[in-house]
C-alpha cells in the first residue's frame, strides 16, 4: 500500500495568544501531490492528551492540490504548548479506504524575527517571494532558531517541556532546559501508576539557575529510574535585540550564496590575503565574527561540578 505523507507549509512554531493558519500538503509515495478527498477532518490534542480541538472538526481544503488549512483562535493558541493534530477521513487514491495522518506542531512565547522583518533585512535583499517563498524564509528561521538554541543552552521565546527524570535522593534535580520560567505540573511515580504533587508540593519547589529544581522541604527526589515527570515552562522571553540581530544575519548568510565555497579558508585579491570565518575554526560556530560574539555574550555558561 502507498505510504502517504503530510508536509508543513508553515511553521511548526505558533505565537502564543495569536490567530493561527496551519497549511499542509497531502503527498503519497515520492512527495507526489494528489487531491484530498472532500470532508477531511482534523482532532488536535496537547502534550498531556487534553484536547484543543475535538477529533472531527471540518478543515479547508484548497481543491486540486491537497493543501489543507486549519485555523486556530487566540483562545486555542492562548499559552505555550506542544500539539499533535490528526488529520482524518483522507482518501488520496479514490478507493474509499480513508486513513489518517498526523502533525506536529507548537505554541511558543516569542519568535526570533518575523516574516517582515526578514523580508526587510539588509535592503529588503530577501524581498523577492518567487526567490524566497514564505515556507523557505520560516523554515530557514527554525533552522537559525534551533542552531542557536544549541550554542546558547536555552529556548529562545517561553516553550513547553515535559521531562522523565531519575531521583538520586538528593534535594536537586536537573532538568534538560535553561532559563525555566516556572513549574506547571510534577508527579511521582511508583510501578505504573503516578501520583500528581499536591499544590503544597509544587509551591515547595525552587526553581534555581541552570535548570536546577530544590525541594526545600517535604523530602528529597527520591531515588530511582525515571521516576519523576516534571512538566515546565522555559526560555528567554523576550528574545534579547542582539539574538534577533544575528538571527537576521545568519538567515542572509544561509540563503544567499557566496562567491567563496564552503571549504574556504583563505582568499586573495587585489588588496591582499585574508583568513576567512569558517564555522568550527577557533571556536566560530557560524564564521560570522558578529553573529558568533552575540551567542557568546548570551550563551549559558553552566558550572562544572568537581
Amino acid at each position: 500500500m502507498p505510504t502517504a505523507i503530510i508536509d508543513r507549509l508553515s511553521s511548526p512554531r505558533i505565537l502564543a495568544g495569536t490567530k493561527a493558519d496551519i497549511w499542509v500538503e497531502l503527498a503519497i509515495d515520492g512527495g507526489l501531490t494528489r487531491d484530498a478527498a472532500a470532508g477531511v477532518t482534523v482532532g488536535v490534542v496537547d502534550a498531556d492528551g487534553n484536547v484543543v480541538i475535538a477529533a472531527g472538526t471540518a478543515v479547508d481544503e484548497v481543491t486540486g492540490t491537497g493543501l489543507l488549512r486549519l485555523t486556530m483562535t487566540p483562545a486555542q493558541t492562548a499559552t505555550v504548548n506542544r500539539l499533535v493534530a490528526t488529520w482524518s477521513n483522507i482518501d488520496l487514491l479514490g478507493d474509499s479506504l480513508p486513513f489518517a495522518v498526523t502533525s506536529y506542531h507548537e505554541i511558543v512565547g516569542d519568535q526570533l524575527f518575523t516574516l517582515s522583518q526578514a523580508r526587510a533585512w539588509a535592503n529588503e535583499a530577501l524581498k523577492s517571494e518567487v526567490k524566497y517563498p514564505n515556507r523557505l524564509i520560516l523554515e530557514v528561521r527554525d533552522q537559525v532558531a534551533e542552531a542557536f538554541e544549541q550554542v546558547l543552552g536555552f529556548p529562545l521565546g517561553l516553550r513547553a517541556f515535559r521531562d522523565e527524570l531519575d531521583g538520586d535522593s538528593g534535594s536537586v534535580i536537573s532538568l534538560s532546559q535553561g532559563r525555566v520560567n516556572r513549574i506547571r505540573a510534577a508527579s511521582t511515580r511508583s510501578s505504573t501508576t503516578w501520583t500528581a504533587f499536591t499544590a503544597s508540593e509544587l509551591a515547595n519547589l525552587y526553581v534555581a539557575p541552570f535548570g536546577r529544581v530544590v525541594r526545600e522541604a517535604y523530602g528529597s527526589w527520591g531515588a530511582g529510574y525515571q521516576n519523576y515527570r516534571v512538566a515546565y515552562e522555559a526560555g528567554m522571553q523576550p528574545i534579547a535585540q542582539e539574538l534577533r540581530r544575528a538571527g537576521l544575519i545568519l538567515l542572509q548568510h544561509w540563503l544567499i550564496s557566496s562567491d567563496l565555497g564552503d571549504r574556504t579558508l583563505s582568499h586573495t585579491d587585489q588588496t591582499g590575503n585574508y583568513t576567512v570565518a569558517t564555522p568550527g575554526l577557533r571556536g566560530a560556530y557560524f564564521g560570522l565574527p558578529v553573529v558568533d560574539e552575540a551567542l557568546n555574550r548570551y550563551r549559558s555558561h553552566v558550572p562544572a561540578i568537581a
